[in-house]
């Protein structure tokens, strides 16, 4: 429905602009757009219905943040993206809210500290990681987007420790929250998260309700 409607705006636009040749970049860029405002009001309506509305939404921030230069596992389509990304982050910001009543300074102190060291192995490692929709071919590109990566991570933990130390009247679910977005997203980049991401799309596909795009 959704590639349906793009096309249609696409092509709508191309005539408008005399360019039919944009067509189908446009209906693309279009698809993305709509599927991101779509996926954002499921996952915003689960977590508000579930009360993890704030926690997820950082999962979701700090994950998309990491993204942008880690790269990462795609699912086959978009209905099984939206499926896939609406489960896993409100998943994700359930346990962070169920761990809420443990949370002391040291456990997170603890925690974000052993996660950064695991997320900077994984940058070194598998960072970035190509897919379909952006190969990463180019050893100047892998070689930048690796070095955006592990400044991010770096970056990440300085911050901590200053919020930690000077600005405690930030919650530390929210915090728990922000290195889960770091450690999902670093998941999706190794050859695990590929594994277990590409089982449940596949898993997803013998379902006829996600069949095609």
């Amino acid at each position: 429905m959704i590639t349906y409607l793009s096309a249609m705006i696409g092509r709508h636009i191309a005539n408008k602009a005399d360019n039919q040749e944009q067509a189908e970049v446009i209906a693309y860029g279009i698809e993305i757009i709509l599927g991101a405002i779509i996926k954002g009001l499921i996952i915003s309506l689960v977590t508000w219905f579930i009360g993890t509305f704030y926690e997820t939404w950082l999962v979701l921030f700090f994950s998309a943040l990491l993204r942008i230069f880690s790269g990462g596992v795609h699912c086959t389509s978009y209905t099984r993206c939206l499926i896939t990304s609406s489960f896993v982050f409100s998943s994700l910001g359930l346990v962070v809210k169920l761990w809420q009543p443990h949370l002391t300074e040291q456990s997170i102190f603890a925690i974000i500290t052993l996660s950064t060291l695991v997320l900077l192995v994984i940058c070194v490692i598998w960072i970035p990681a190509g897919n379909e929709v952006r190969p990463l071919e180019k050893y100047n590109d892998r070689v930048r987007f690796k070095t955006l990566s592990f400044g991010i991570i770096s970056l990440y933990f300085l911050v901590f420790i200053v919020v930690l130390n000077y600005f405690s009247i930030i919650p530390k679910t929210f915090l728990l929250a922000s290195i889960t977005g770091f450690l999902w997203q670093g998941f999706t980049v190794t050859p695990f998260g590929y594994s277990l991401v590409g089982r449940f799309d596949s898993f997803l596909i013998s379902l006829s309700l996600t069949k095609g795009r």
